[in-house]
């Protein structure tokens, strides 16, 4: 078998991606925010497409829908607001880690303006926000998206589109395994080679945003609503009132250890009486199996559980935090 893939913002449509092999294509990312002409409805099912099957270097899906966390956000913010009563006394300063493209982080943000319309000051991060194309200016057609190391994450070669660090089986598409192997070598190797040593000549290089344009709005009209890059296994900033990660300390991401850190980087990162917030489901409408903890003393508390609990429940009960 051969797949092929949706490398022009043209190709696009309800039916395309619906059709029999556009159900298996992927789409290229680099058309991402150039997508303001398309009805709204399709730009939408084509941006929640492109994430649902784009991985970052490390293997972690960017994966994520509109209203997809409603129930557990009703719970949560009845959560907080009895935790922070007094609209008028608390400075609320909320951090959102892993949000993808914004669409889940924009509405929890909505809802907390509303109840704290003058103190709340929220974060919202994820890993990899920009990406990069990079071309030869001679050839506009191939193209290759990077990360902001310059990692390799599509290879764009009409009609093909590969995916890098999760491939396509080399079993169900022979074909599509032996040409993406060709076009790394040939063409993405060396380009990537120029692009590193920072010779740019002959190159056109382009930052793509991986923000849904209302997000985008928010951060450019709301000076409480911020955006910013940041790696969970890194230290995170401090003072947090409440710390929210939602599908992404999940069990087939990490090893154990390396959850362990995330959570003490979560912990170190909230003051006292402080919320972590976490939670995973699959699918719009389903059950988050989520839980909501407060730190004090030293130690971490569960005040709330939401379906199965928390995937990483076990990993915080043994965590030690002091």
């Amino acid at each position: 078998m051969i797949k092929f893939g949706f490398h022009s913002i043209k190709q696009l449509s309800f039916k395309t991606l619906n059709s029999f092999t556009g159900r298996r294509q992927f789409i290229a990312l680099d058309f991402y925010d150039q997508m303001g002409d398309l009805d709204w409805n399709l730009r939408n099912e084509v941006q929640e497409r492109m994430l649902s099957r784009f991985p970052t270097v490390d293997g972690i899906f960017k994966y994520t829908f509109s209203n997809r966390f409603e129930e557990f956000d009703d719970q949560a913010e009845q959560v907080i607001k009895d935790n922070f009563p007094d609209k008028n006394i608390y400075h609320l300063k909320v951090h959102d880690v892993g949000v993808s493209d914004g669409r889940t982080t924009l509405s929890f943000f909505e809802r907390l303006k509303k109840k704290y319309p003058d103190t709340l000051e929220f974060l919202a991060t994820d890993y990899a926000p920009y990406i990069y194309s990079v071309r030869r200016k001679k050839n506009g057609r191939m193209r290759l998206l990077v990360d902001k190391e310059g990692n390799l994450l599509q290879l764009i070669a009409p009609p093909f589109v590969f995916n890098i660090p999760r491939k396509e089986s080399a079993v169900l598409y022979p074909l599509n395994h032996i040409i993406r192997i060709m076009l790394e070598q040939l063409f993405a190797k060396p380009l990537l080679k120029q692009y590193k040593k920072d010779k740019k000549e002959g190159l056109y290089i382009k930052k793509i945003a991986l923000i849904v344009p209302e997000c985008q709005t928010a951060i450019d009209n709301n000076t409480s609503f911020h955006f910013d890059e940041q790696d969970i296994m890194l230290p995170l900033p401090q003072n947090f009132n409440i710390v929210r990660v939602m599908n992404l300390l999940n069990k087939s991401y990490f090893n154990d250890n390396s959850l362990q850190k995330a959570i003490m980087n979560v912990y170190q990162s909230l003051n006292e009486d402080g919320l972590f917030i976490v939670g995973s489901n699959k699918e719009r409408g389903a059950t988050v199996n989520g839980a909501i903890y407060k730190k004090s003393g030293g130690k971490i508390t569960c005040i709330l559980v939401s379906g199965e609990s928390a995937p990483v429940h076990d990993i915080i009960m043994k965590t030690k935090f002091d």
